[in-house]
């Protein structure tokens, strides 16, 4: 879902950088949630807290891409309205 998303979105010119993105930012919640995870256990003894902290940043993450992106459609750069020779596109 997200590639195709991120397809939309970025179109032709950034989907692939969009994409990257998205695989750095996974990929670095991949290696710090579980630190933080063993770092709560070991406190706390148990995994509520844990848990908890992952529903919050779940949520957080939910509201900001409702926020950051409202509808999917692809996005208008900025020199996409100009035409070869500097003319802008209507």
């Amino acid at each position: 879902m997200f590639l195709a998303i991120t397809q939309t979105l970025g179109g032709p010119r950034a989907a692939s950088q969009w994409f990257g993105l998205q695989g750095i930012a996974g990929q670095c919640a991949g290696i710090v949630a579980p630190i933080i995870t063993g770092v709560i256990v070991d406190r706390t003894g148990q995994f509520a807290w844990a848990f908890t902290l992952a529903a919050g940043v779940l949520l957080v993450g939910a509201l900001a891409w409702g926020a950051i992106i409202p509808r999917i459609g692809p996005v208008r750069w900025p020199d996409e309205n100009v035409r070869p020779g500097g003319a802008h596109a209507p």
